[in-house]
Order: C-alpha cells, then structure tokens, then sequence
C-alpha cells in the first residue's frame, strides 16, 4: 500500500456499522472516508478531489436514478468501491458505474475489507473471475447497442453537435464551425438535450464523456479475465 494518506468519499447511511468501517480503514489503512448520508445528498458531489468512492450497494439504486452521480465519477475515473452487495447482486446496476474497481458482499468479515481495500488503493481490482466476466459481457452488450443505435438516437448532424459541445465549443462558435445559423444550433441543442435526457450543457457534455468511457472499460475488464486465464 502507498505511504501518502488517501481520502475517499462514502455514500452510505449514517450507522453504527459505518462508523466502525470508517474508523478501521483510517486505523489499519490511512484512508480517510469522508460520510456523506444519502437522505442528505441534495448537491452534486466533487469526485475529482477524492481517491476514492465507496458506495454502499444499498444506495445505488437511488443514485442511478440520479444520473448526475454517476456520470461525474465516471468522467473523474476514480476507483470505485461497492460494499455490502447481496449475493444476487445487480450487475447491471453495477456497471454504470464505468470505474468499479472492488466489490464486497455483506457476509465478507471486516479482514477482506482491509484486504480488498489496500489492494484498490494500490491500483489493482478486486473483482472475482465471475463478476469480471459477468461486468464484461455488460459492457460489450452496451457498446454494441450504442453502436447501432446512436445513430438513430441523434442524427448525424446532432451528433456532431453534440462532440462539438463536448470540445468545449459555444454555440456561436458551433455555427461558425458546421456553417448554420445559430438560431439553427440552439434548435439541434435543444432536441439533443430531449433525446438524451439531460437538462444542461454540463450534463449533456457528462453523458458524452460516459458514454465515450464504456470503452475503455471494456478494455480494461477484459484485460483483468486476460490475466486469469494466463494465471
């Protein structure tokens, strides 16, 4: 494990069991959890500021319902922990979040935890051959989707607009760009914003991002059953 102290974020609720986990990974690991309640999380959280993100499985369903979560961390490629996970946890749940790096189950002893846990921090993931697999073949699916249907989701023309957007491009410098009248772009902005989803600049460039991540996660879970199959 690295000398340097790291600070992550916890999403959990507020309980005796998180106490107990906060103070025995500051103890034996220097991480430093900072508790944030979901009956409380009413604003969109910094991920970039932290080393880590652990989520309790049980939030997660709320959290995905929230888009904005989710697709911050994963444009911020923090490593991301789910703790207290069934054993017939939602995989499907899981993978929108494009950087899980460890998953814990209730019936793992607090020993695991530390394990698994110092194992994240250095870099490395904690995820059985199964659910790797299981997360991989997720992934693919999605990408494949997105493949064939991005295209029917936004026209062509949205999505230029769309990667133009996500380059940081005003929509005066847009018209400029693609040569139509800005008048026009706000017209293709507003109907991208519909058919994705989301209500601003900031989110509609956050979905591109996320979007735009599931590869790399493809890749990156398909090295890790590489490297099973080689052990």
């Amino acid at each position: 494990m690295k000398d340097d102290p790291s600070e992550g974020v916890l999403i959990s609720r507020e309980s005796i069991q998180t106490e107990f986990l906060i103070s025995g990974l500051l103890s034996e690991l220097h991480l430093k959890l900072s508790l944030v309640d979901y009956n409380y999380l009413s604003k969109p959280i910094n991920f970039k500021k932290f080393d880590l993100v652990v989520i309790d499985y049980e939030m997660l369903e709320q959290l995905n319902e929230q888009h904005h979560f989710q697709m911050s961390c994963n444009v911020s490629k923090i490593p991301v922990i789910i703790i207290n996970c069934d054993d017939n946890i939602d995989l499907e749940e899981v993978s929108l979040w494009t950087s899980v790096m460890g998953i814990f189950y209730i019936k793992d002893y607090i020993e695991t935890l530390y394990r698994g846990f110092s194992f994240v921090i250095d870099g490395n993931i904690w995820l059985s051959r199964d659910v790797s697999q299981k997360l991989l073949n997720i992934y693919r699916s999605k990408i494949k989707i997105e493949d064939t249907t991005q295209d029917c989701l936004l026209t062509k023309r949205e999505w230029q607009i769309l990667k133009l957007v996500g380059n940081g491009l005003t929509n005066s410098e847009i018209s400029n760009h693609i040569h139509v009248a800005e008048g026009t772009v706000k017209t293709h902005v507003y109907n991208i914003y519909k058919k994705i989803r989301v209500k601003n600049r900031v989110e509609a460039i956050l979905w591109l991002k996320s979007v735009e991540n599931d590869f790399e996660t493809e890749l990156k879970h398909k090295a890790i059953l590489e490297r099973f199959n080689d052990g």
